[in-house]
């Protein structure tokens, strides 16, 4: 008499190869999703740490002074201006972006309270572009805007973000 209800050893082979091929397309599919994901985010928090860079660069450049004589330092890596009793810097050292405050003590006639903030490290570039705007009729020249280019490199990718910032109109393109 025949068992008419069962597997055979073939057909329980067959089921176990489909559901293999099945489960492999699967993970394969989850394993790259997820890579790209993981790539994905680390631009995304690449690109958000430049950004609010800019953002400060672009805020205090916004309300700094536009008399080219107030400003202390204009080169490609160092901005800084005084702003009644403070002294404001933003520079680059050894790729790492800072933020620098210092006031000014009239009684002792130095500068006092120097604050140094990491604003971003491992940056390859940081360039401070001036703009000027020649007033005829006062014969003088005033700062007009400023162009921040910002790059870093990660695993070989090149991040770059810029931005310019126009003074004393808040206007940010």
């Amino acid at each position: 008499m025949k068992n008419q209800n069962g597997f055979t050893l073939i057909e329980w082979m067959i089921y176990f190869a489909l559901i293999s091929f099945v489960l492999t397309g699967i993970f394969h599919f989850v394993a790259t999703t997820q890579k790209q994901l993981i790539r994905l985010s680390r631009k995304s928090s690449i690109v958000s740490q430049l950004c609010g860079a800019q953002d400060g660069i672009a805020h205090d450049i916004a309300v700094a002074p536009v008399d080219p004589q107030i400003w202390t330092t204009l080169s490609r890596e160092h901005i800084s201006w005084k702003k009644g009793e403070e002294h404001i810097s933003w520079f680059l050292e050894k790729g790492t972006l800072y933020r620098s405050r210092q006031q000014f003590d009239k009684k002792t006639q130095s500068w006092k309270k120097k604050r140094k903030a990491v604003v971003v490290r491992d940056l390859e570039s940081v360039q401070f572009i001036p703009n000027y705007k020649h007033i005829l009729h006062k014969d003088k020249n005033i700062l007009h805007s400023f162009m921040c280019k910002m790059q870093k490199v990660v695993a070989e990718k090149s991040y770059n973000v810029e931005r310019t910032v126009l003074l004393r109109n808040r206007i940010l393109v």
